[in-house]
């Protein structure tokens, strides 16, 4: 007879977190996915292997190799008690070690500059399923009392960027957060959601939706990637975010929309005082 579903998750859980790759990823978030893959899958080995390959589509794909995290705190440590260049020239250094900042580093100089042009000053910032992109706040031009509130997957990440906030001197706190579940109730001036929501679809269909819905802040900037991580332009002839424009229609949002190489930013207001409609649907095709 099986071993019940139940009985098999912390076996689970403990088989996934036992190499380097995963040991510190949210537990709760393993065990959500591995109750999935237990329920559709033969047996405990597959489903394994199953959460495997599905944590690395959200987590492991988008570093090449192990993180250094220490190497690299040491380095900006260095790097902060010299020139202000020679700290942002390294901060840009390793924000190349992650797949979604990495397209994103030659253009910082105007990249922040072009999309915040014009809106309300911003003293605080929640940056949701941020990887390194913490990294980046120097180039955002926010006051020095800004609040930074980063959140991942990933404890040894949030490690990480919480001795970057120390380094730099910034009001920041990163945390483990599963967003498909648990998204921040605090509010903010601005919510980040830069290539996010494919992710977030990909653990559970619907929860970027839901995510953007509960975000209590007026504006988010969302963001997509023109490129899949294997290379392949992102939806093929599709515009990148369709199902996310068909969401800010639905709810009234205003989108404003900005292009680069490899990425499309959408500057999106939100009406907070709409009253929340009695049913939802879930977009598809993120």
């Amino acid at each position: 007879m099986a071993e019940p579903v139940g009985d098999q998750i912390e076996t689970l859980v403990r088989a996934v977190t036992a190499g380097p790759k995963y040991r510190r990823v949210a537990p709760d978030l393993i065990a959500v996915i591995g109750e999935r893959e237990l329920r559709k899958r033969a047996g405990l080995k597959e489903a394994i292997k199953e959460t495997k390959n599905a944590l690395h589509q959200v987590h492991g794909a988008f570093f090449a190799g192990l993180p250094r995290y220490g190497v690299w705190l040491e380095l900006l440590r260095a790097s902060a008690a010299q020139e202000p260049e020679d700290f942002r020239r390294t901060l840009v250094q390793v924000t190349r070690h992650h797949a979604s900042t990495f397209e994103r580093a030659p253009l910082l100089d105007r990249y922040y500059a072009e999309i915040l042009a014009g809106l309300p000053p911003i003293r605080s910032v929640v940056d949701l399923g941020c990887g390194l992109n913490p990294l980046t706040i120097p180039w955002m031009g926010l006051p020095a009392d800004a609040v930074y509130h980063g959140c991942d997957i990933d404890a040894g990440l949030v490690d990480f960027l919480n001795g970057f906030f120390q380094i730099a001197g910034l009001r920041g706190r990163a945390e483990v957060r599963d967003l498909t579940r648990d998204p921040p109730s605090h509010t903010a001036d601005l919510a980040l959601a830069l290539k996010l929501l494919p992710t977030l679809e990909t653990l559970e269909r619907g929860s970027g939706a839901d995510l953007l819905r509960a975000i209590r802040a007026p504006r988010i900037l969302v963001s997509f990637a023109a490129w899949s991580l294997g290379g392949r332009r992102s939806g093929l002839a599709r515009r990148p975010g369709e199902a996310f424009l068909a969401l800010a229609r639905e709810e009234g949002w205003m989108v404003e929309e900005h292009t680069f190489p490899g990425e499309v930013v959408y500057v999106t207001t939100k009406n907070l005082t709409r009253e929340e409609p009695a049913g939802r649907h879930h977009p598809t095709g993120w």
